[in-house]
């Protein structure tokens, strides 16, 4: 069975995490797509931040764990804040990191752990943070003739985590095999 997992992604995270920054309300918001989609969207300056956003391209793994189906997804996620072009990295460390990204990074996985159907399988995935701030689109490897200018300054981390979604958890979320059929088959 293969599960729609970009919808249960955006059900499960799009406006599910508040923080408090400054005694100013934040909701995390949610997008998905290729690093130039990242850059159109954050150059959007009526987006909400922070966000989150799922790297697009990622691994599927379909197996049968004893009494469930079960699709594990290797997954790239980047947590984005708002930063000042006038603070010092150390500062934007300190504060926007500090007060904001890493907090989102704790809130995402509260949010999964009580997910019922979805589970992280590689509980080490915040060893492996990368950190970097964004100040134009070739940090995101764009080729020169693509470049996009930013507007605002951005900070960010990424993480890969594989998360397994058990599809007995997601009917609504299964792909309806009548929905198709074969035309041609192999001889």
């Amino acid at each position: 069975m293969i599960l729609n997992i970009h919808n249960i992604l955006f059900d499960t995270l799009n406006r599910a995490i508040e923080l408090y920054y400054k005694d100013t309300s934040m909701v995390v918001a949610y997008g998905e797509g290729d690093y130039k989609q990242l850059v159109r969207r954050i150059s959007n300056t009526s987006e909400p931040y922070p966000m989150l956003w799922l790297s697009s391209g990622f691994n599927f793994e379909f197996g049968v764990n004893k009494r469930l189906n079960s699709i594990k997804a290797e997954l790239t996620f980047i947590v984005l804040a708002d930063g000042n072009k006038d603070d010092s990295y150390t500062d934007r460390y300190f504060d926007k990191y500090t007060s904001v990204i890493y907090p989102v990074v704790e809130a995402f996985t509260n949010v999964i752990e009580k997910t019922n159907g979805i589970s992280i399988v590689n509980d080490d995935f915040k060893s492996n943070l990368t950190d970097f701030p964004i100040t134009d689109s070739n940090v995101l490897d764009s080729p020169k003739s693509q470049l996009t200018a930013i507007n605002e300054i951005w900070d960010a981390v990424s993480f890969p985590i594989t998360l397994k979604f058990y599809t007995d958890c997601f009917d609504k979320y299964l792909i309806d095999k009548n929905n198709f059929k074969i035309l041609k088959k192999c001889s």
